[in-house]
């Protein structure tokens, strides 16, 4: 029992370790592991948002129920979750400041406030 209780709690810091470093959009390859990526909303279509940082755009897979979140053109997000062959997959998403929003029933993972958001480029 204390061999699986270890194990449950090694796992579950180690996928907190992996979630709390953002990764830049330029690097999230096809298939990755667990992420967390941030940046700008850039556009919105059906139940995906486009989010763009200093390195590149990629569309994410919020669900259908990111419209009663406030996410909207221009705001910033970080989001944690993985990428599959189409577009990133959203487990969690924190619009601002605000509360990290549970998504899909995969994971949850405790995000620390948005330090200092740098400033991504705008295509206007």
């Amino acid at each position: 029992m204390r061999f699986i209780l270890s194990i449950a709690i090694t796992l579950l810091f180690s996928a907190t370790a992996m979630a709390e470093e953002v990764t830049p959009i330029k690097k999230v390859k096809v298939w990755s592991k667990l992420l967390t990526i941030e940046g700008k909303v850039t556009s919105l279509r059906g139940d995906e948002i486009r989010v763009q940082d200093r390195t590149g755009t990629l569309w994410v897979d919020v669900g259908p129920g990111y419209h009663g979140m406030g996410i909207k053109n221009g705001s910033y997000v970080r989001v944690f979750g993985e990428r599959d062959a189409d577009e990133f997959d959203a487990y969690q998403i924190m619009v601002g400041d605000s509360r990290p929003y549970k998504l899909k029933d995969h994971y949850l993972y405790d995000f620390k406030p948005i330090p200092n958001r740098p400033k991504v480029p705008s295509k206007e």
